[in-house]
């Protein structure tokens, strides 16, 4: 997924690695070993509220340079 990203220069929410940093895995992902528990879908939308955040201040910075 990263080499695709980078190829298609498109952002890239490595939501995976911020889930495995958050804490407890047995809290986050279910039983199934597959699904994430509701604790682990919050983790989940932080990481992706966090990352659209920086990608949404680094374009409207970057078009405040152009002008």
């Amino acid at each position: 997924m990263k080499n695709l990203a980078a190829e298609l220069k498109v952002p890239l929410i490595d939501v995976r690695s911020y889930i495995k940093s958050s804490g407890d895995l047995d809290r986050l992902i279910s039983d199934d070993g597959i699904h994430l528990t509701s604790e682990g879908y919050q983790q989940m939308s932080l990481a992706i509220f966090s990352d659209l955040r920086k990608h949404m201040e680094e374009d409207m910075l970057g078009a405040a340079i152009k002008q």
